[in-house]
């Protein structure tokens, strides 16, 4: 009887009444969100820009300039993401590795703030509450909305930019921004999206703060016009009069920059590829450049590229000591000494001359299209140094070579513009017991025996270990330690696993760029490589089938 009551109650109710309590229930909603914002919402905004037009306020070019900055946004930001990924794929580089990157990837969106409240036009007998609301919001708590003016003359821009106080631990990404002046408002929407894109960045990576503003945003400017000319290129395009501009424009921009490209590698890269990005058609256009400047033009690329793929290399070994150093257990191991790990690194890639096992190599797919001019990618460690029927060897992983299934050539170096130490083919690759002809890349292929030049420095003095390789074994029982060699140093991890290819240990003391990196016993012995990694633990592969299998010896 109490049930039928109700629902007749409930039914009794008239529409009206229904739709009432719905319409309260959707105020209380809006109500709670404009509440939440007031009071949590750190989503950076894109606000008013006053805009002066020779001297004249332009109330409609004020309306419209946030849009414009928006628009700018967003195209740079697609436009990063698409160069990280084109990157990532012309780099080749094998599974596990993690190269560094100077680039800002994953980026948020920027809107204009807005309220369903304060936006709302709300009158009671003439009285605009909507409009009162709205400057009673800003009074209370402006939004974190970027601000600023624009000012124009003729055809020159500059803008002003205010960062709004937000939550921060660095103080940096509220500092005002000033744009300078440039060539239409176009671009000066641009450096504004480019100055919130380091904004972004710099939220999301400590390291990327060490990177001036203004020298990321001129950089950006550089790399827009580039882009473009790189398009031209890509669709058979010819050259405009004003792609000549633009072009001479970038390179301007890109070398005022130069002297601080040590804060900011990018600028090596990109003044190399404007360089480069010019038509074979128009390589002797004076207009372009002059001969003297044509004839020291190669010099200069190929030292920009020598500059950028070490700095990157080194940033690589940095990062992934840091990565190590996050994932160790302080009660386990001892924390990393920053300092130490960086001069020891600059050190081991300063020397260009000797191989010895735990430095970087640089590698090289030679292809018929770029030949022996193709950029290098330092991507593995060396293990060792072997005879092999009397030859010497450099021992590295099976993903030394990007593909297993082809039969390509690849060089290696100690730097990315070094002389070629040792080429490699799959025939070089000895592959594990009971394999499979052909595994694909992924798969466990065994190790690689690159035959090294006769000129090569080489022997088995691990210099950041102060150690020399004389004898192998077999990999230890569980609960044994190991050290590991890497660029950075010498790291120790306990064995709590082991199968019939790999010794598992923990915690994880590897990084970025550490497969092949040589694993020793308590003895000193060599016996086993370092060959992947998860959060947690690391993955070495045993040594000793493969040295007995080859009656390897190690090199003196």
């Amino acid at each position: 009887m109490a049930n039928s009551h109700i629902l007749s109650a409930f039914w009794s109710i008239s529409f009206g009444k229904i739709a009432y309590v719905l319409l309260l229930c959707l105020l209380i909603v809006l109500l709670a969100r404009e509440v939440y914002s007031v009071l949590f919402d750190q989503t950076l905004y894109v606000g008013n820009f006053e805009y002066f037009a020779d001297g004249k306020a332009s109330p409609e070019q004020t309306k419209s300039f946030p849009a414009h900055i928006l628009g700018q946004h967003q195209l740079l930001r697609s436009a990063l993401i698409e160069e990280n990924r084109r990157r990532e794929k012309a780099t080749k580089a094998p599974a596990g590795t993690n190269l560094h990157r100077g680039l800002p990837s994953s980026l948020p969106e920027v809107a204009r703030w807005s309220s369903l409240l304060t936006d709302a036009e709300i009158k009671v007998q003439g009285f605009d509450i909507g409009k009162l609301l709205s400057l009673l919001r800003a009074w209370v708590t402006p939004p974190a909305e970027i601000t600023g003016f624009v000012e124009k003359s003729g055809s020159v821009v500059r803008a002003s930019v205010t960062y709004p106080q937000r939550q921060s631990s660095y103080p940096g990404l509220t500092d005002p921004f000033e744009t300078g002046q440039l060539s239409g408002e176009g671009s000066a929407a641009f450096a504004i999206a480019a100055s919130l894109v380091w904004t972004q960045a710099a939220e999301a990576d400590e390291d990327f703060r060490k990177i001036p503003r203004d020298v990321f945003v001129t950089w950006a400017l550089a790399w827009w016009d580039y882009r473009l000319l790189r398009g031209r290129e890509a669709l058979g395009q010819v050259w405009s009069d004003d792609d000549k501009i633009r072009w001479r424009q970038a390179r301007t921009l890109v070398e005022r920059l130069m002297p601080k490209a040590g804060s900011y590698p990018e600028i090596w890269s990109l003044h190399a590829d404007i360089i480069e990005v010019i038509p074979r058609a128009l390589q002797t256009d004076e207009k372009l450049r002059t001969e003297a400047e044509r004839k020291d033009d190669s010099g200069v690329v190929q030292q920009d590229r020598k500059k950028y793929a070490e700095a990157a290399g080194i940033a690589t070994a940095i990062t992934a000591a840091k990565q190590v150093e996050a994932a160790q257990d302080s009660k386990q191991v001892a924390p990393l000494n920053m300092q130490l790990v960086s001069e020891t690194v600059k050190k081991v890639y300063a020397d260009t001359t000797n191989v010895y096992p735990g430095r970087p190599i640089w590698i090289r797919k030679v292809v018929a299209t770029a030949g022996s001019g193709s950029p290098m990618t330092s991507s593995v460690t060396a293990t060792a140094i072997v005879i092999d029927a009397g030859q010497k060897k450099l021992l590295l992983p099976d993903y030394a070579l990007f593909d297993a299934t082809d039969d390509a050539t690849y060089e290696f170096s100690l730097s990315a513009s070094g002389s070629v130490i040792a080429t490699a083919k799959k025939s070089d690759l000895v592959p594990p017991p009971n394999s499979v002809p052909g595994s694909a890349p992924g798969v466990f292929n065994g190790f690689l025996l690159a035959p090294l030049k006769a000129s090569v420095n080489a022997s088995n003095v691990i210099a950041t270990a102060s150690t020399t390789l004389t004898t192998f074994g077999p990999v230890p029982a569980v609960d044994k330690s190991l050290k590991v060699a890497t660029s950075r140093g010498v790291a120790t991890a306990r064995m709590v696993a082991q199968t019939s290819t790999f010794a598992i240990v923990e915690p994880r003391v590897t990084g970025a760029g550490d497969g092949g990196a040589p694993v020793l016993d308590e003895q000193g012995r060599l016996v086993a490589m370092a060959y992947a990694g998860s959060e947690k633990q690391d993955q070495f592969a045993a040594l000793q089938w493969l040295f007995e299998q080859k009656k390897l010896q190690l090199a003196p």
